[in-house]
């Protein structure tokens, strides 16, 4: 059929869906190819949809929905759009208000608090005069016996976070240390106090003030250091430049020295603010930790570690623990040459 008239489908059904009668929509001569007119229900022509549109006083979106809910091409451009003025509203007594926030206000609820209980399915007279449940706002005291209104008004004069408190909580502090215990949260640019009283616009300033980085300061506060500690103990040269270590052993770099005694240099760093000595903070192992018992080779040698001994005979702790469990002595299993099946 609608080749007979000479259309494709894809129109005849753009058509239809627009509102034309059976005879326009077959019989009506399609435009050319990459035209953009367009016609409205009287037959008048415009340039494009947007004019039409706009000569009509419709939105796009409400004309393509209206089309897409098949309403015929006039009703989608002449039905009056319902205008922006509040709907009336009316309660379960009859009484009529000019809108819906003049209900509400008249009954003590927000819009929300109403919707809510429409959707949970409460009657209209319910949802309108059932009383709001509003929370008590539990007072605080602290360890003085200084009331606050709420403990959020109480953290804020003591200048400590809720998280923290929490934490503090959490972890068996008391109430007066969990609110009193200085913060090692701080903000570089919060105003700060030495150990001395005096006071500084920020801790930057008062790091600088001592002669110190304020990362340098942060760390050490939070390694335990006290604020007077942490500002005046001399910070250790070969923390900034550092050519030799403590043999007298010469570098080009700091790099090149770290490389040498295989650590990082952040690993060197956390060490030195700690206050370790060079020797210690080159030669420590990674996971040294005091108490930790030495071990000792067939020649009296002691090591840090099973696996540092081994190391130093060129063979892995695996090695050597399979020998000694084989009856090796410790000189054999440390000095024996390695099979390749080991």
């Amino acid at each position: 059929m609608l080749k007979a008239y000479g259309i494709n489908e894809s129109t005849f059904d753009s058509r239809i869906s627009r509102g034309y009668s059976l005879e326009d929509a077959l019989t009506k001569e399609a435009k050319p190819h990459g035209a953009k007119s367009t016609e409205d229900h009287l037959g008048n022509s415009f340039k494009s949809i947007t004019e039409m549109l706009k000569k009509y006083g419709v939105k796009t979106s409400t004309f393509k929905k209206r089309v897409r809910d098949g309403w015929p091409l006039e009703e989608a451009l002449t039905k009056n759009v319902r205008s922006g003025k509040p709907r009336k509203a009316t309660d379960h007594l009859g009484n009529d208000y000019s809108s819906q926030r003049e209900m509400f206000e008249k009954y003590g609820i927000d819009k929300g608090t109403f919707k809510s209980r429409i959707k949970k399915g409460m009657q209209l007279e319910e949802a309108l005069t059932k009383k709001v449940r509003k929370l008590p706002i539990k007072e605080a005291k602290d360890h003085l016996g200084n009331s606050y209104s709420s403990h959020a008004k109480m953290l804020k004069a003591y200048r400590i976070s809720r998280v923290e408190f929490s934490s503090r909580i959490l972890k068996g502090y008391s109430l007066e240390d969990a609110l009193t215990k200085e913060s090692l949260l701080f903000s570089a640019s919060e105003p700060a106090i030495d150990h001395l009283g005096s006071e500084y616009p920020s801790h930057s300033d008062m790091a600088k003030a001592y002669g110190i980085n304020i990362n340098t300061y942060y760390l050490r506060r939070h390694y335990g250091y006290s604020v007077e500690d942490a500002l005046s103990k001399e910070v250790h040269s070969p923390l900034v430049r550092v050519t030799a270590d403590h043999l007298g052993t010469v570098y080009k770099n700091l790099n090149e020295m770290l490389n040498k005694y295989g650590i990082t240099y952040n690993l060197y760093r956390r060490r030195i603010i700690k206050g370790w000595s060079l020797e210690d903070a080159l030669t420590r192992e990674k996971y040294f930790r005091p108490g930790i018992r030495k071990v000792k080779d067939h020649l009296g040698n002691a090591y840090p570690s099973k696996k540092a001994m081994a190391e130093r005979y060129g063979i892995t702790a695996g090695i050597f623990n399979r020998r000694i469990k084989k009856g090796y002595s410790v000189k054999d299993a440390l000095t024996r040459k390695r099979y390749k099946r080991e």
